[in-house]
């Protein structure tokens, strides 16, 4: 129904007012309304992206406690396999040490127990006319050797031939 100012109910002020009013209580939307509605909106958007950020860091977080439990546990087990080989080096090097010394302790009774024969040798036995050749020969090789090389021969003093035969 057209009002008496107006041709067209189209164009009829009164009801375009009825029809705006009309709408925001059936729902339609004020921009206070509106704004709020965006409001909450982005608020739950930003609380659902807050929570998948704490969501995510906290999976970081345990995925980096496990790496950390994990080296924890193998640096223990390291260092027991270290604390392990340290006692299986101190004792192989007690052990050698060990059989050094009862080799120098073999080697000293060895020893004494050839001067103890060579002092009971008397001038006419078997080792000590060994000795004696042995000497004999020592002394032909180096006259030998310094006839090869063309070598002057040494003296034949009774210290010059002991010391050779140190030497030898």
């Amino acid at each position: 129904m057209p009002c008496s100012t107006c041709l067209a109910v189209r164009n009829c002020p009164a009801f375009l007012l009825l029809f705006v009013l009309l709408g925001a209580m059936l729902g339609g939307s004020s921009p206070a309304l509106a704004q709020r509605r965006g409001r909450a909106s982005i608020a739950r958007m930003n609380a659902y992206n807050r929570q998948q950020q704490i969501s995510q860091l906290q999976g970081q977080l345990d995925g980096a406690r496990k790496l950390l439990d994990s080296v924890t546990t193998q640096g223990q087990m390291s260092q027991a396999q270290i604390d392990a080989a340290r006692q299986t080096a101190m004792s192989a090097r007690k052990a050698v040490n060990e059989a050094v010394k009862a080799d120098n302790e073999a080697n000293q009774k060895i020893r004494k127990i050839e001067e103890g024969i060579l002092e009971s040798q008397s001038d006419d036995s078997e080792y000590v006319k060994a000795l004696d050749a042995v000497h004999a020969a020592t002394k032909a090789l180096d006259k030998e050797l310094h006839r090869i090389l063309l070598r002057p021969e040494p003296a034949t003093a009774p210290e010059e031939s002991a010391r050779l035969y140190e030497l030898a």
